[in-house]
């Protein structure tokens, strides 16, 4: 068997070959001015050169992925509650010595929300917004940092996060040898944190996907697991199939079974990958130092797995994923960028005017498609809008009919009394009590409101119109390239 001097001097020689392969790829990427594949190159060379190893939990929303951390961690670090949470990438990473540190986005945002400590907003303020410098915080304060603030009632959330991401370091074993592991945003969130969270995987080497037992690889999960894990060059994708307590006895052996075909054919692990866990009993266990629960939990076998593939794979797993990277980059600049440029510096200019002119009517009828896939766009968009005008003026309406009935169910403290000194003033007391009751009143009915009514119309609408426009987008981009070959 290799010894691992054997070994690590030839990792370092791989490691040189390929960093000298994108450098020579770059070069070439370069004369032909294709600014996409030299961008990519650039974050593969970076991955190549570090000696950091980046474990990615993601997920959706609702499946987990914060209490499986703080089970890894033994501890409730992260926010973990029933609704959207983390707002910002976290990096965990090993020290001895607890704590945390927060990074700032630069610039950062001219609006940013009014939920933030006052120290981060007096630590922007100092340094006017550009080049804020990072900001070591204490452990037992980064959730008021990371989580997203619930918004108190009849409070509107505006402005955006001024934070880039937060290091956290912890005395983790799992993460000694320069592991790295990352918590995202959930995948279904926010259109912000989900684009964050999907472009963060061209930066990291392995993935721990969560899902949930109660709604295991559903369409969503297995569209961003195909297209965007597997996309991305990901072959060893760990599935933490979590919530297995709350799965019904006479349904367990189903469900592993379903979760074992569906997922297990998606990593490079097979089967042997999948694991069915309850994160909040692993959790619990270490809490409450019940090992007879953190056993139950199933989360052991998984660590289990996870030192093994770190110990054995890290090191084919860092050169792997980059050159997988390089291989899609050299088959773009072969198969479509050269030949392209090769064909149009051989044509002589009469012979290029004369394809034009061949091809033209068919680009006024590509100019013509185009124009009706805009119109039915903004046909649909301004039906939408009338429809949801509609939608609120019904329901100004219908809040303007309950308003007295609200009025009446409120419980106003205390009295007006006799003395008529007070009385002026008690009055505007009682008026201004149930003034603020009647607009929280008002702001809690149109939150479900906006949710269970306004929210699925809108989804609807635009799920039709994507069904409407899917064909024609199709057809048109198909007739581009026909367009491409004939030039």
């Amino acid at each position: 068997m290799m010894n691992e001097g054997i070994k690590f001097d030839l990792f370092n020689k791989n490691k040189k070959r390929l960093e000298g392969w994108l450098l020579d790829v770059e070069g070439i990427a370069q004369g032909l001015g294709s600014e996409t594949h030299i961008d990519t190159l650039k974050q593969l060379h970076q991955r190549v050169q570090s000696d950091r190893f980046k474990i990615m939990v993601l997920g959706e929303f609702k499946r987990g992925k914060s209490t499986f951390i703080n089970a890894l961690l033994g501890e409730e670090i992260l926010p973990a509650y029933a609704v959207p949470c983390t707002a910002i990438i976290n990096e965990i990473k090993y020290a001895d010595v607890k704590r945390a540190i927060l990074y700032f986005r630069n610039p950062v945002p001219e609006e940013i929300t009014d939920n933030i400590p006052d120290d981060a907003k007096n630590h922007i303020v100092t340094h006017k917004k550009e080049n804020v410098p990072e900001m070591e915080i204490e452990i037992s304060r980064l959730e008021e940092f990371v989580a997203i603030p619930e918004k108190e009632e009849g409070q509107k959330n505006t402005g955006d996060t001024p934070y880039d991401k937060a290091e956290i370091y912890w005395p983790l074993p799992l993460c000694k040898n320069g592991v790295e592991i990352i918590d995202s945003p959930g995948l279904n969130e926010d259109g912000i944190r989900t684009k964050i969270t999907t472009e963060y995987l061209e930066k990291v080497d392995a993935i721990l996907f969560v899902s949930s037992c109660a709604a295991l690889a559903s369409k969503s999960e297995i569209n961003v697991i195909d297209q965007n894990i597997r996309g991305a060059g990901h072959e060893f994708i760990f599935f933490i199939c979590n919530r297995f307590d709350e799965i019904r006895k006479q349904e367990k052996e189903r469900v592993v079974e379903r979760g074992k075909k569906l997922l297990g054919s998606r990593t490079g692990f097979g089967a042997s990958g999948v694991f069915f866990i309850s994160a909040i009993n692993a959790l619990d266990g270490r809490l409450d130092k019940k090992p007879d629960l953190l056993e139950s939990s199933g989360i052991l076998p998984l660590e289990e797995k996870l030192y093994d593939f770190l110990t054995k794979d890290r090191a084919k797993v860092k050169l792997l994923q980059p050159t997988r990277g390089l291989m899609r980059v050299i088959l773009e600049l072969s198969d479509e960028i050269i030949p392209a440029r090769r064909n149009s510096l051989l044509l002589s200019k009469d012979e290029l005017e004369k394809r034009y002119k061949s091809v033209e009517p068919q680009l006024r009828d590509m100019e013509k498609r185009c124009d009706i896939i805009i119109k039915t766009m903004r046909d649909h968009r301004n039906d939408l809008g009338d429809r949801v005008k509609q939608f609120v003026i019904t329901r100004m309406v219908e809040i303007a009919d309950n308003l007295p009935d609200w009025a009446n169910e409120i419980e106003v403290e205390g009295t007006i009394g006799i003395n008529p000194l007070k009385m002026q003033q008690r009055a505007e007391e009682i008026a201004y009590e149930v003034g603020e009751k009647l607009k929280q009143r008002i702001d809690q009915e149109q939150d479900t409101w906006q949710k269970e009514i306004l929210l699925p119309l809108v989804q609807k609408h635009t799920e039709e119109m994507n069904t409407m426009l899917e064909g024609k987008i199709e057809d048109f981009y198909t007739g581009l390239d026909q367009l491409k070959v004939q030039l």
